[in-house]
């Protein structure tokens, strides 16, 4: 993995499978990255409906060798700014490095103003997590939570990587998404060129991947998977009832040929 510039592993991510896994099958999926990451390290998803189980996973996780953990805030219509910071403190207190991946797009939806939102977390800010991943409809929200996270000496990850360019300028230490590990070349490429300043380079790359990334959201985990199929890498089914049909199923393939 090293040769391939892997520098750990992200698993049981958000917006995929895992919330249809058993916690058997989530282990046999932990392990199995424990066993193959060449002591690289692993960071695992414990995001549940619930507090107390996301607690739990987090807990067996680290006895099972987790570097960290990571989890999706619960947002419900009646979450605020306090409980969120309550959940993550409690997943810092569990001893393992606690990454936070905070959504504020239910916020946005509800119609909760972006200074709303902005000051709404920052408790968020005062805990020891070591990092946040951002996702936010509205980017003046992305840049504020960046801005403040960054201030407090945290990672700062985006969840799209049709942000990488935008998110690198502003500070942020990398993508969590899953247009990367569709066309992860060409992400690790323009990584490089933005870090040795070849900027022009790094936002034609971002020209680059930023359709296929379009394309596979449009049915979530099934595009991403329909694409990685394209390449060999794994089966296209999927758990979810989304479905690629042909027309996308084209429109994926060719943004693919175009990369080669």
């Amino acid at each position: 993995m090293a040769s391939k510039k892997v520098h750990g592993l992200w698993v049981l991510g958000v917006g995929g499978e895992q919330d249809t896994l058993s916690d058997t099958e989530r282990e046999i999926v932990l392990r199995t990255s424990l066993s193959g990451c060449a002591g690289l390290p692993v960071s695992a998803g414990v995001t549940s409906t619930r507090a107390a189980e996301s607690l739990e996973r987090a807990r067996r996780f680290q006895e099972l060798g987790c570097k960290s953990i990571f989890a999706l805030q619960p947002v419900t219509s009646q979450s605020d700014g306090e409980s969120v910071a309550s959940f993550y403190q409690q997943l810092v207190d569990t001893g393992i490095e606690t990454v936070a991946y905070i959504d504020t797009t239910p916020w946005e939806k509800q119609g909760c103003g972006v200074n709303a939102i902005i000051s709404q977390l920052d408790p968020l800010w005062e805990l020891s997590i070591a990092g946040v991943k951002l996702a936010c409809s509205d980017f003046r929200i992305w840049v504020a939570l960046n801005d403040r996270a960054l201030r407090h000496g945290l990672l700062v990850y985006t969840a799209s990587g049709r942000l990488a360019v935008a998110a690198l300028a502003l500070g942020a230490h990398g993508v969590i998404a899953d247009d990367v590990t569709v066309a992860p070349d060409r992400f690790v490429e323009l990584f490089e060129a933005w870090r040795k300043g070849d900027h022009a380079t790094a936002r034609e790359l971002q020209y680059q991947v930023a359709e296929i990334g379009r394309l596979i959201s449009e049915v979530s985990i099934s595009g991403a998977k329909y694409a990685l199929a394209r390449q060999g890498l794994c089966a296209p089914d999927t758990r979810q009832p989304t479905a690629v049909d042909s027309n996308l199923g084209e429109r994926i393939a060719a943004e693919l040929n175009a990369l080669r």
